[in-house]
């Protein structure tokens, strides 16, 4: 079963993005937890969204950790639609990140939120170890048959893995990731969601149940040219319509992310894809839903 795939559009898409990820079959999507985004999301009326929380990590306006509690809170009570929340996680700083995920957890608890729910997920960048935010190994394991340990792709993660874009992925970081992985399919349970990672060789490791990419908003802005080496006609689109529209390229690189790792996308035409519309509004700022 391939891993779940959170679409992540930022936290002011232009607001056809969303139609267009629905469109082609996409209904997960990874969003700041205070965002217009996540806002968006939380008053759609499409019943098969689910939404993934991030905690603004690289927004220089970060939202206190006091705020996210709150929206994630908030998302916690819409059991139809929240899936899990990243931790409120710090770039190249493990101790930080370990010391905030507990506060965080500790504030959602004061919130109502029950800790056996697992709603927030820790983080692991490089330079840490996943045993830091889980806890020891156990020689008790080693008596389980593997099979039994690998966590079912139907499940949310107890841990995501990332910090990797500031190595360029490179073979570094990328050992440092392979490590995490088997160690996580050492346990009894457990998989990962990889941040912002969609390689697909990582990506047929079993204990990795889902990943986020905001790859297809990236590459829907460079045009044809991005398009032109691999083109993929079977994804229904012809050059001058990729050309034409961005809705078109965005479309197809959410297509081209589902396909590559497995997971099923539904055709649609140019013509029925939604016309280009305003960013959202300035980020606006939100506690609770």
């Amino acid at each position: 079963m391939p891993p779940a795939f959170f679409f992540a559009p930022g936290g002011r898409p232009q607001a056809l993005d969303i139609e267009v990820a629905l469109a082609v079959g996409q209904h997960y999507f990874l969003v700041p937890g205070c965002s217009a985004a996540a806002e968006l999301l939380a008053n759609h009326p499409d019943r098969r969204i689910g939404v993934a929380l991030d905690s603004h990590v690289f927004d220089p306006d970060r939202p206190c950790l006091d705020a996210y509690a709150e929206a994630v809170a908030g998302w916690h009570r819409r059991i139809d639609r929240f899936v899990f929340a990243i931790s409120y996680d710090h770039l190249h700083d493990p101790d930080r990140s370990l010391v905030d995920h507990d506060r965080l957890c500790r504030r959602l608890e004061r919130l109502g939120v029950v800790s056996d729910d697992d709603p927030v997920v820790p983080v692991a960048h490089r330079g840490s170890a996943i045993g830091d935010l889980l806890g020891p190994d156990s020689l008790e394991w080693d008596d389980i048959p593997l099979d039994v340990l690998r966590l079912p792709r139907d499940q949310t993660p107890v841990i995501a893995l990332g910090g990797l874009a500031f190595s360029q992925y490179g073979p570094a970081g990328m050992s440092w990731m392979a490590a995490q992985l088997i160690a996580l399919g050492l346990r009894p349970s457990g998989g990962a969601h990889l941040l912002g990672l969609a390689r697909p060789d990582v990506l047929k490791r079993t204990t990795v149940v889902s990943f986020d990419s905001s790859r297809p908003v990236k590459q829907a802005a460079f045009g044809w040219q991005a398009i032109a080496p691999n083109f993929q006609a079977r994804y229904g689109f012809s050059p001058d319509e990729l050309r034409a529209s961005r809705a078109a390229r965005l479309a197809y690189w959410i297509i081209d992310t589902r396909d590559r790792v497995g997971l099923p996308w539904s055709p649609v035409r140019a013509s029925d894809l939604p016309p280009a519309r305003a960013p959202l509004c300035a980020e606006r700022r939100f506690t609770a839903l």
